[in-house]
């Protein structure tokens, strides 16, 4: 088992990322270890609270709208790869994307788009950017997941939005910038996974979502991913670490669940 990245748990208990298995196991040298920290300074005179940025984060998109507008993503660079002094090599070759962020993955294995649509989800926390967000996730999820965060919890998706970009902000104590991407095939992968990982939104739809989304994607890809971020000192430090993602694949375009 390995850890699955599950928001529609994060959004009935207000953590960032929450485990539905054991931590990814691999001796591959992916990315850097790091300790979360949940409150501490910022490196200016406020001290961060995740109280205090889900506010800011309300605030600033409290006019922002859902978008299904696609995206025109930019060629990324040429395949770099670092030399062995250099401080980064344990990290492999990687590509750049026009944002300047540095992807980690094979073309043979993961589309382009796939890992472009990764970065543009992870930005989208990092910059509060909720229209950018809706552009990411699955056609009529953002509806399904409305009425019943309406239902239960009396609060929609902006708060649910606001909420996820405070607990990754309080991985790094504050404001961060995505600087690293890695995907990766996931190992030992069971033959029901995909079908598990839609286990708790078929339950919070009270439907068979697995099969409804089945239908109206043309394919389901189940990968694991890595994504490393600056933080306000400049320092980089893991945000996220070896965790599987479900994308679905429509038209072309890629879309996650979260």
């Amino acid at each position: 088992m390995k850890k699955v990245l599950c928001f529609i748990l994060t959004l009935c208990t207000a953590a960032a990322v929450v485990s539905c298995g054991k931590s990814k196991s691999s001796d591959s040298k992916s990315v850097p270890e790091t300790t979360a920290s949940t409150a501490a300074s910022t490196g200016s005179d406020d001290v961060f609270t995740n109280d205090g940025y889900t506010e800011k984060i309300m605030e600033k998109i409290k006019d922002m709208q859902v978008s299904d507008e696609p995206f025109e993503f930019k060629e990324h660079g040429e395949l770099v790869v670092p030399e062995k002094d250099e401080k980064d090599a344990e990290l492999g070759s990687y590509y750049e994307s026009a944002d300047g962020v540095k992807l980690y993955y094979e073309k043979n294995d993961h589309p382009r788009d796939m890992i472009l649509t990764l970065e543009k989800y992870f930005t989208s926390y990092a910059e509060g950017d909720y229209t950018q967000y809706s552009r990411c996730v699955f056609p009529g999820y953002i509806d399904e997941m409305e009425a019943f965060l309406q239902k239960d919890y009396g609060y929609g998706m902006k708060k649910s939005f606001a909420t996820q970009c405070s607990n990754l902000a309080s991985n790094v104590s504050g404001d961060f910038k995505v600087t690293r991407i890695k995907l990766e095939k996931t190992e030992n992968l069971a033959d029901d996974a995909v079908e598990k990982f839609f286990a708790s939104l078929d339950k919070t739809f009270n439907k068979d979502y697995y099969s409804e989304v089945k239908k109206n994607c043309d394919k389901l890809h189940y990968v694991t991913f890595y994504v490393i971020a600056e933080n306000s000192n400049g320092e980089e430090v893991s945000l996220i670490t070896g965790y599987d993602i479900v994308f679905a694949e429509k038209d072309g375009r890629f879309y996650t669940f979260g």
